[in-house]
């Protein structure tokens, strides 16, 4: 059994030049296109779709995928948090299980400020989203995600609700 692990990116900039619609909210997403997201993972698992909405993988039954998810602009301070994913289109039978959410710790090494060469370890609370494949196919799934902006004064604010439309397939 493998773990795979996907980084999906987000273009937080470009997705915040938006136009948002009045009834912006969680319970009416803004679909956004997939130039605005993309997914990644290592190269012994891609087949084909590396960087784009639509990645195809190499996998095998009861195989752990997980996705993280990221802003393209770290330096922002905007992050991407997905609240909901639903099945779009699935080929018959279903080819990765139902979703779970995560939220571990993880020591994370930190720079020293003047010696780069020196660090320090970092405690930081991550999460990503895991299914287990089941079967080779595809399927297309509604991602739904907020952006949180954190503001100069430490104060945060969601800025909007999107939705993104990405397809995954398993092959062996």
């Amino acid at each position: 059994m493998s773990t795979i692990d996907i980084d999906v990116v987000i273009d937080t900039q470009a997705v915040q030049g938006l136009a948002l619609n009045p009834n912006n909210s969680s319970s009416n997403p803004l679909p956004i296109g997939h130039n605005y997201a993309y997914m990644i993972t290592q190269p012994k698992y891609t087949i084909s779709g590396q960087a784009t909405g639509d990645l195809t993988i190499r996998a095998q039954e009861d195989d752990v995928v997980r996705w993280w998810t990221v802003s393209l602009y770290a330096d922002q301070r905007v992050y991407a948090i997905v609240y909901n994913i639903t099945k779009i289109y699935s080929t018959d039978p279903t080819v990765i299980t139902d979703f779970i959410y995560s939220t571990h710790a993880q020591s994370i090494p930190i720079p020293n400020a003047g010696n780069f060469t020196q660090y320090t370890m970092k405690n930081e609370d991550v999460s990503y989203i895991q299914a287990n494949v089941e079967a080779t196919g595809s399927e297309s799934y509604g991602v739904s995600f907020y952006l949180v902006q954190i503001n100069a004064d430490g104060s945060n604010s969601v800025v909007g609700y999107y939705n993104w439309d990405p397809k995954i397939t398993v092959n062996n």
